[in-house]
């Protein structure tokens, strides 16, 4: 058991100066390229409770022990994540490439994170979950204080736009009437359902949005007329609508470039309405137009 030491305990700062590379080093046969970032998620559980460990005799030794249990749990996740997501595909219930609709939330912070470079990873941590002084992240990363602040810079804009991702409300750019409704149906070869279609689908020149926020969606024109609503969730690039009825569930894919979208019919297990499949609908609704993202999310950060 590591006992308490007798001298002056080390600052974080001072001993994650020292300890980081060699902590790597020794983790790397578990963590594999994976190594980095696994020591840095042990630091910050190290600076959670560093009260304590700074007084062990050997803190470094515990840090290490943190960093291996941090290595085994994400290998035993990614083969438990692996298992159901076999399971799923075999079930037909998840697109081929989409992980299971179960995962916590937390996953979406995981998965933004995982898309940053190391050095960007290590500032973000190293400043927000850590609290060291923009400094003393140049001194770690071995750069500059101007270099280090463009590093978390860049991070920061790259995790809030993984983070906010499709959510906001997305307007289509095009209007319609009834005979765009009409000429998009024979495009798609379902002019069979005109009549009934352009009785359901309001017109009038209008525009219709997408809303995605906080686990629920709508369908609306510009004008707030409702055409669906219900709660989604969103998991490895596709979205998951279910409607307020329950009957059923909606998977789509949005294509976001910057401001714009276009959203592509994954599945649809939704009934007809009036005799026309809901796939019509949403070919004509979603698939026909694309969309600008009219307001979004802001994430507030802490100042540097």
């Amino acid at each position: 058991m590591t006992a308490p030491r007798a001298t002056a305990p080390p600052d974080f700062a001072s001993f994650f100066l020292t300890e980081f590379r060699s902590t790597v080093r020794s983790v790397q046969r578990v963590a594999g390229e994976s190594a980095e970032d696994v020591v840095q998620e042990a630091f910050v559980v190290a600076f959670g409770q560093w009260e304590r460990v700074a007084i062990l005799d050997a803190p470094d030794a515990w840090v290490r022990l943190v960093a291996r249990r941090i290595a085994w749990r994400r290998q035993g996740r990614d083969l438990e994540r692996r298992r159901r997501e076999s399971e799923a595909a075999l079930e037909g219930g998840i697109p081929a490439g989409a992980t299971s609709f179960e995962d916590p939330v937390r996953t979406d912070l995981e998965r933004a994170m995982a898309g940053l470079s190391l050095r960007e990873r290590a500032a973000v941590r190293l400043h927000y979950l850590v609290d060291l002084p923009i400094s003393r992240v140049a001194e770690v990363l071995g750069c500059s204080e101007s270099a280090a602040k463009v590093c978390l810079l860049r991070a920061r804009d790259r995790l809030a736009e993984a983070l906010i991702g499709h959510r906001g409300r997305w307007t289509a750019e095009a209007r319609w009437d009834a005979d765009d409704i009409v000429r998009q149906l024979k495009e798609t070869g379902d002019e069979r359902h005109a009549d009934v279609v352009i009785e359901e689908v309001p017109l009038e020149g209008a525009r219709w949005a997408l809303v995605l926020e906080r686990g629920a969606y709508s369908l609306d024109t510009e004008d707030n007329v409702n055409l669906d609503r219900g709660r989604y969730q969103a998991r490895s690039g596709v979205v998951r609508l279910v409607p307020w009825t329950g009957r059923g569930h909606i998977v789509i894919r949005p294509v976001i470039d910057g401001a714009r979208a276009r959203f592509q019919l994954v599945t649809d297990t939704t009934p007809p309405t009036r005799g026309v499949p809901d796939e019509v609908y949403l070919r004509l609704l979603l698939e026909s137009a694309s969309f600008s993202r009219t307001t979004q999310v802001a994430v507030d950060w802490p100042q540097m």
